[in-house]
């Protein structure tokens, strides 16, 4: 799995996460990480994102966290990706979602006022979420079988979910959910 896109947290994680992990209970995507306890499994300095991974009987989950300015405008800018490949057949097309796909307007609506530090983030916060809830609704697809693409809306019948929310540290959340049906051909036997 690769996973591209882009905290400075007090929390000294690897680079890589390293263990499997059963999804929390309860688990629902809406851009907050309070299912995660807000806590995280790796860091990647690349990307400035603290990201886990997990999953449980049906579902692939990601949920990834930055506080980094400049990550955050890269990300509005061109979504994160999550690519999942077969590591043993490298003709094997891989699965690949991208979110949040948005405009370059749409973008400066949800990233500008988050820019200045002066602004009190008590009121910035509602008006970001709000253009992201408003903005942030297609999810770009491939390398799935039997699944038209090149997006879809937020809001499909496929079980592939994502969200995104800003919180009280100009941090922000994004989770992803996929269903492991779409990728279990790619998993090495």
């Amino acid at each position: 799995m690769v996973i591209t896109g882009f905290s400075t947290f007090a929390q000294e994680l690897p680079s890589e996460q390293k263990n499997a992990l059963y999804a929390p209970a309860g688990l629902k995507i809406d851009g907050k990480a309070t299912e995660w306890v807000d806590q995280f499994q790796a860091h990647s300095n690349a990307t400035q994102l603290f990201y886990t991974m997990a999953n449980d009987a049906e579902n692939l989950y990601l949920a990834m966290q930055t506080d980094d300015q400049s990550a955050t405008d890269k990300i509005f800018y061109g979504g994160i990706s999550l690519v999942i490949r077969n590591r043993t057949d490298k003709k094997a097309t891989p699965l690949k979602i991208t979110y949040p796909l948005v405009s370059l307007n749409e973008r400066s609506s949800i990233v500008i006022p988050l820019r200045n530090k002066k602004n009190n983030i008590d009121s910035v916060m509602p008006l970001v979420n709000a253009n992201i809830e408003k903005f942030a609704k297609q999810i770009a697809i491939s390398g799935f079988k039997d699944v038209a693409g090149p997006d879809v809306s937020v809001f499909n019948e496929l079980g592939i979910k994502a969200a995104a929310k800003a919180g009280t540290n100009r941090a922000i959340t994004f989770e992803l959910q996929i269903p492991l049906k779409y990728f279990a051909h790619l998993l090495d036997a």
